[in-house]
């Protein structure tokens, strides 16, 4: 499973870094980004993230 963030969409609500710390975090510009490994998360973990996100900024690919 692959998670891309769309940077442009993005506000920096930080929902994605509370339910994901290890994988995604906020910039210097409060805007996710992805920092830590995808392949050992927890999928439904991800798709949580990619629900919550407010701005539709989180994009997940891939099955798993």
């Amino acid at each position: 499973m692959e998670l891309t963030i769309d940077r442009g969409r993005c506000e920096g609500t930080g929902f994605c870094v509370r339910l994901l710390p290890g994988i995604v975090a906020l910039d210097d510009h409060r805007r996710a980004v992805v920092h830590g490994p995808v392949d050992d998360a927890d999928p439904d973990e991800l798709r949580e993230a990619e629900a919550m996100c407010p701005t539709n900024a989180l994009l997940l690919s891939g099955d798993r």
